[in-house]
């Protein structure tokens, strides 16, 4: 007990201060900086950060953490890299495609977007190593790595704001510390080395490599599934630069807020409950609490909405995508843990399908809430076939509910 107690402890404060740290940042950058600017720094921090929370942690962490003894760490930082400059290469496209018709991003935004896309890869590269610590016990290794980079990010923003510098120069201090976290990745595979050869690695569990073949299977459904969930939330959020110059910062920061609060409890548990020595765990319960209270306060938006449009029933929409942030990741946890990958696959093409199609709707009719109505979609996707696959009937009733009203609302914009 008291051992998993220090752990979560030491988890929970290194993320809660990483976290910190980058809410303030997020927080500031609508303060310090002109809106245009402001955008720029939010289409480019979803980028450089896309990598490391996209492919590490969404499909490194999760192919690595049913399977003792993984041993692909070197090809997965390396695609970890190249995923964040391709991105952000594509995004950049994007973006030039966006400004011939009247986008509010200025030409030095694209170039900020470059910046963070080469930090990220830097990032990605130093998450990957600190997964395997992660995987092996050791959860603390992989939430400092992104501890440095949020600290420099404030200074910079900081130094912009007050001393009038170049906002380019805060964008560079991130790329420098983050690609500063790539020695990560050489030193976790030399610290996890012993403990791939200790004293448990002789058990069943431990001693059995994965085959090749179901590591391929497991890998490519999730790699699929970054699509859904970093690259396309990357488009999302360039449509909205065709909407007044600073709405992009602003969903941007209250997406990110949002996100930092339910990873510092939620996210920080799970990493350490969750190792190559754990089993599988009974969320039934857990589940459909969350899944029934999302139902309950999407039902409340879209009354709201329907009745008095504006703020009240947007942040409704808001409070129900956070719970099942926090539903899906539970969810998912176990699903990959138990290796259900015909699980993942059917999420994956639904979730890509949905996604894609409401890309493009919201290109064609950018709106906060077709935006935030899309995230809680694919959350309610997520957890409607998660659901199903566990058996959980009510909690695939409810979740059914959300996708019902998700879709109403990414509608709404193109039926007015």
């Amino acid at each position: 007990m008291f051992p998993f107690l220090r752990r979560f402890l030491s988890v929970v404060g290194l993320l809660a201060i990483s976290q910190a740290l980058n809410a303030l940042s997020l927080a500031l950058i609508p303060v310090l900086l002109d809106p245009s600017w402001a955008d720029s720094f939010a289409l480019g921090m979803q980028v450089g950060t896309a990598a490391y929370g996209g492919v590490v942690l969404g499909v490194v962490y999760n192919v690595a953490i049913g399977r003792p003894g993984f041993a692909h760490w070197r090809r997965a930082a390396v695609l970890a890299g190249v995923f964040s400059l391709v991105l952000g290469a594509v995004t950049i496209f994007a973006t030039m495609a966006l400004s011939q018709r009247g986008g509010s991003l200025p030409v030095e935004g694209m170039l900020v977007v470059a910046i963070f896309a080469v930090g990220g890869a830097g990032l990605a590269v130093g998450g990957t190593g600190g997964v395997r610590e992660a995987c092996l016990g050791n959860p603390a290794r992989l939430t400092a790595v992104n501890l440095f980079p949020a600290l420099a990010l404030l200074i910079g923003l900081l130094l912009a704001g007050f001393l009038s510098l170049s906002p380019m120069l805060t964008a560079g201090m991130w790329t420098i510390v983050a690609i500063g976290q790539i020695p990560w990745i050489w030193r976790g595979r030399r610290e996890a080395a012993a403990a791939d050869l200790g004293p448990g690695a002789g058990r069943a569990g431990s001693s059995e490599r994965s085959s090749d073949a179901a590591v391929g299977r497991h890998s490519i459904s999730l790699a699929v599934g970054v699509i859904a969930s970093t690259v396309i939330p990357t488009l999302y959020i360039t449509a909205l630069t065709q909407l007044p110059a600073g709405s992009t910062a602003v969903a941007f920061v209250v997406v990110r807020i949002a996100t930092s609060i339910v990873g510092i409890g939620v996210n920080s548990l799970l990493l350490v409950r969750y190792n190559w020595e754990s089993g599988s765990r009974d969320i039934r319960g857990v589940v459909t609490a969350l899944t029934g209270s999302s139902a309950v306060v999407l039902a409340a938006s879209l009354t709201v909405e329907l009745w008095m449009p504006g703020i009240a029933a947007l942040s409704a929409l808001i409070a129900a995508w956070i719970i099942l942030l926090v539903a899906a990741a539970v969810s998912l946890r176990e699903t990959n843990a138990r290796r259900l990958t015909t699980s993942i696959t059917v999420k994956v093409i639904i979730d890509v399908s949905s996604s894609a199609a409401g890309c493009v709707l919201l290109f064609a009719h950018p709106s906060l809430g077709s935006y935030f109505g899309l995230l809680v979609l694919s959350q309610a996707v997520t957890m409607l076939v998660t659901s199903a696959f566990f058996r959980f009937r009510l909690a695939s009733a409810l979740s059914a509910v959300g996708v019902l009203v998700a879709v109403w609302w990414a509608l709404q914009p193109a039926l007015i």
